[in-house]
Protein backbone atom coordinates (compact mmCIF):
# COMPACT_ATOMS: atom_id res chain seq x y z
CA UNK A 1 0.00 0.00 0.00
CA UNK A 2 2.81 2.47 1.28
CA UNK A 3 4.53 1.57 -2.37
CA UNK A 4 1.90 2.76 -4.73
CA UNK A 5 1.49 6.06 -2.82
CA UNK A 6 4.84 6.51 -3.28
CA UNK A 7 4.44 5.96 -6.82
CA UNK A 8 1.14 8.51 -6.44
CA UNK A 9 3.65 11.29 -5.34
CA UNK A 10 6.48 10.79 -7.58
CA UNK A 11 4.48 11.22 -10.93
CA UNK A 12 2.63 13.85 -9.07
CA UNK A 13 6.31 15.22 -8.94
CA UNK A 14 7.41 14.68 -12.02
CA UNK A 15 4.27 16.44 -13.45
CA UNK A 16 4.13 19.37 -11.53
CA UNK A 17 7.97 19.52 -12.38
CA UNK A 18 6.85 19.52 -15.95
CA UNK A 19 4.85 22.72 -15.42
CA UNK A 20 7.15 24.45 -13.73
CA UNK A 21 9.08 25.50 -16.91
CA UNK A 22 5.75 26.77 -18.67
CA UNK A 23 4.92 29.15 -16.17
CA UNK A 24 8.24 30.54 -15.96
CA UNK A 25 7.86 31.47 -19.49
CA UNK A 26 4.37 33.04 -18.89
CA UNK A 27 6.60 35.37 -16.23
CA UNK A 28 7.60 38.97 -17.76
CA UNK A 29 11.05 39.83 -17.32
CA UNK A 30 13.33 41.57 -15.36
CA UNK A 31 13.33 44.97 -17.40
CA UNK A 32 9.94 44.55 -18.32
CA UNK A 33 8.38 44.35 -14.77
CA UNK A 34 10.55 47.31 -13.97
CA UNK A 35 9.22 49.49 -17.06
CA UNK A 36 5.54 47.92 -16.01
CA UNK A 37 6.53 49.77 -12.15
CA UNK A 38 7.38 53.10 -13.48
CA UNK A 39 4.38 53.00 -15.87
CA UNK A 40 1.97 52.42 -13.01
CA UNK A 41 3.78 54.76 -10.70
CA UNK A 42 3.48 57.80 -13.39
CA UNK A 43 -0.54 56.72 -14.00
CA UNK A 44 -1.04 57.03 -9.92
CA UNK A 45 1.04 60.90 -10.04
CA UNK A 46 -1.42 61.83 -12.47
CA UNK A 47 -4.19 61.01 -9.77
CA UNK A 48 -3.17 62.89 -6.90
CA UNK A 49 -5.01 66.27 -6.62
CA UNK A 50 -2.34 68.66 -5.24
CA UNK A 51 -2.85 71.78 -3.06
CA UNK A 52 -2.37 75.16 -3.84
CA UNK A 53 0.81 76.71 -3.53
CA UNK A 54 -0.25 79.34 -1.12
CA UNK A 55 -1.59 76.69 0.81
CA UNK A 56 0.94 74.54 1.21
CA UNK A 57 2.99 77.80 2.13
CA UNK A 58 0.63 78.44 4.72
CA UNK A 59 0.75 74.95 6.21
CA UNK A 60 4.57 75.01 6.33
CA UNK A 61 4.53 78.45 8.12
CA UNK A 62 2.06 76.48 10.76
CA UNK A 63 4.31 74.02 11.24
CA UNK A 64 7.24 75.87 11.81
CA UNK A 65 5.97 78.35 14.13
CA UNK A 66 4.22 75.52 15.87
CA UNK A 67 7.86 73.57 16.09
CA UNK A 68 9.59 76.42 17.46
CA UNK A 69 7.03 77.66 20.00
CA UNK A 70 6.97 73.77 21.37
CA UNK A 71 10.91 74.13 21.11
CA UNK A 72 10.98 77.30 23.76
CA UNK A 73 8.50 75.26 25.63
CA UNK A 74 10.46 72.28 26.68
CA UNK A 75 13.37 74.43 27.12
CA UNK A 76 11.81 76.50 29.55
CA UNK A 77 10.62 73.78 31.60
CA UNK A 78 13.71 71.75 30.95
CA UNK A 79 15.17 74.88 32.83
CA UNK A 80 13.09 75.27 35.51
CA UNK A 81 13.66 71.85 36.23
CA UNK A 82 17.38 71.87 36.08
CA UNK A 83 17.35 75.24 38.18
CA UNK A 84 14.92 73.68 40.77
CA UNK A 85 17.49 70.04 40.63
CA UNK A 86 20.60 72.44 41.49
CA UNK A 87 18.43 74.64 44.10
CA UNK A 88 17.60 71.35 46.17
CA UNK A 89 21.09 70.28 45.75
CA UNK A 90 22.05 73.42 47.50
CA UNK A 91 19.64 73.46 50.19
CA UNK A 92 20.86 69.87 51.56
Amino acid sequence: MADTENKVEKTVTKKEKAEKPAKKKDKPGMFARIGNFFRNLKSEFKKITWSPKNQVFKNTLVVVVVTVVSAVAVCLVHEAFWNGIIALGQVL
